[in-house]
């Protein structure tokens, strides 16, 4: 093997192990309480990490950050006088080597101050992350959210009807009534058998002018679920309007209104890929977290 080939191998095999890397993530979860509860604000797959100084923002009419601490850093300073204003500011650093693998950075103590049902969103600023030498870290960060319900909710499931046929892709019209708060961050559409069946966006409105939307992303790892880029609570006994528009074949409930475990849905109108209108077909979904 000559140097040329053997410098060619090199970079190669310098380039694959920079694809295959783990990013180093900043995040802190999802949170589910009606109590003050005690969270970790992790700095994941770490490398040689030595100081850092990271923000944390939230809506003080539903939580408040009451107490931070229990840092891995050697050096730890919390700035929690604008707390009630809806953000904290943490840093850390350590003096004479950094730290690897999953690290706490912070607990947090957060209390909730509004009503049941209510959430916010908990969002992460990273203003500096670097290592012992002060080379900048790359990040990537993971939002959460604290939702006010004494357990994980169970989401909004149609489920998979009896027979899913006939089916085909097109754009559903209709309501969502849940029978109790239900929270949600992503949808999920049941495909039928051996297809790629799967919804391509769907917007969810009431008639206050509130309303959220998500989209698909491909046929990638998690390509039967499409996100929200924010978590959002539908409440018990409202009515909400729904349009999502599916793609290939998706399971199919043949009804006009389908009552479910949480509340009922109903299809006011469903077009096809060929122009028919249907007014008894709903989509096979579960929106939840």
């Amino acid at each position: 093997m000559n140097w040329v080939t053997m410098a060619l191998l090199f970079s190669l095999l310098s380039i694959f192990a920079l694809l295959t890397a783990t990013a180093t993530t900043v995040t802190i979860g999802d949170i589910f309480s009606e109590t003050n509860v005690t969270v970790p604000l992790m700095i994941n797959n770490a490398e040689d990490v030595a100081a850092a100084t990271i923000k944390v923002s939230y809506d003080p009419s539903v939580i408040v950050v009451t107490d931070v601490g229990n840092s891995d850093f050697e050096s730890f300073t919390p700035n929690i006088w604008y707390a009630n204003e809806g953000w904290v500011k943490m840093s850390g650093y350590n003096t004479v080597e950094g730290i690897s693998g999953d690290v706490i950075f912070a607990e947090l103590t957060i209390a909730p101050r509004g009503s049941y049902g209510e959430f916010s969103e908990l969002t992460i600023e990273v203003e500096t992350l670097s290592d012992s030498v002060g080379v900048p870290i790359d990040t990537e960060v993971k939002n959460g959210s604290f939702t006010i319900l004494s357990e994980e909710p169970t989401p909004f499931d149609t489920d998979s009807p009896e027979n899913p046929y006939p089916s085909i892709f097109g754009v559903h019209n209709g309501t969502i009534k849940p029978n109790k708060t239900i929270t949600v961050s992503r949808l999920y559409t049941y495909p039928c058998a051996g297809t790629g069946g799967h919804s391509e966006h769907i917007i969810i409105w009431n008639n206050s002018g509130w309303n959220r939307t998500a989209s698909w992303d491909g046929y990638k790892r998690d390509w039967h679920n499409i996100t929200f880029n924010k978590t959002f609570v539908l409440y018990k006994n409202e009515t909400y309007n729904y349009t999502i528009r599916t793609g290939s074949y998706p399971q199919i409930h043949h009804n006009r209104t389908l009552i479910v475990l949480n509340g009922e849905i109903t299809c006011t109108k469903f077009t096809d890929a060929n122009g028919k209108v249907y007014y008894d077909w709903i989509p096979a979904i579960r929106l939840g977290v």
